[in-house]
């Protein structure tokens, strides 16, 4: 069982996209009635499994871990990112698979204590970094990162530190992951030439 807010905005997300083609990341905010960090850090992430938008959606999330860490209380995007549109139907599958991500993580994931945001922010800071790389030929390139952030923002509601925790574990798999490719890129290259 998920958190009600949680619940709650996966639902209304489902609805805002229910009936449409497409949708802006805007639309999705405002039907979300959300202003806070964890939210939008959870919305985003899960919409960088959208194909091709990753890189936008990474951006984004960089643009509010760096707010996180100056101590802003708002979360805040730039209008560039907020027209961004895309397919509702990518929309609507990046949502059932949150929704099977609460379902898996359920109220009792830890205790209940204070995140550091500072922190916090640095890490969907270099999280989202790896997410925004133009990586379009590396297969799962953004799922690592994704997940992570997804537990971030899930920590930063919840005020779970133990998710934290799990999201920068994905982050150093992400981490790891990248520079496994770049050396088995680079020896190639060096094999080529």
């Amino acid at each position: 069982m998920s958190s009600p807010e949680l619940s709650s905005l996966s639902s209304r997300l489902s609805q805002a996209v229910e009936d449409n083609d497409d949708v802006s990341l805007d639309e999705l905010l405002r039907r979300s009635g959300v202003e806070s960090f964890g939210p939008t850090i959870v919305l985003l992430s899960v919409l960088s499994m959208v194909p091709y938008v990753s890189f936008f959606t990474g951006a984004g999330l960089m643009v509010l871990g760096g707010q996180l860490v100056a101590g802003s209380r708002k979360s805040w995007l730039p209008k560039v990112f907020l027209r961004y549109r895309m397919k509702a139907r990518h929309v609507r599958a990046s949502l059932a698979g949150l929704d099977r991500w609460l379902r898996f993580l359920g109220p009792g994931a830890s205790a209940r204590w204070s995140v550091s945001r500072p922190f916090l922010g640095v890490l969907v800071l270099w999280t989202a970094f790896m997410l925004a790389l133009p990586l379009p030929l590396v297969p799962f390139a953004n799922i690592l990162p994704a997940a992570g952030l997804v537990l971030m923002g899930v920590a930063l509601m919840e005020h779970r530190p133990l998710l934290v925790g799990l999201g920068a574990l994905f982050s150093l798999g992400g981490t790891a992951y990248f520079v496994l490719v770049g050396k088995v890129a680079l020896l190639a290259f060096e094999r080529l030439f």
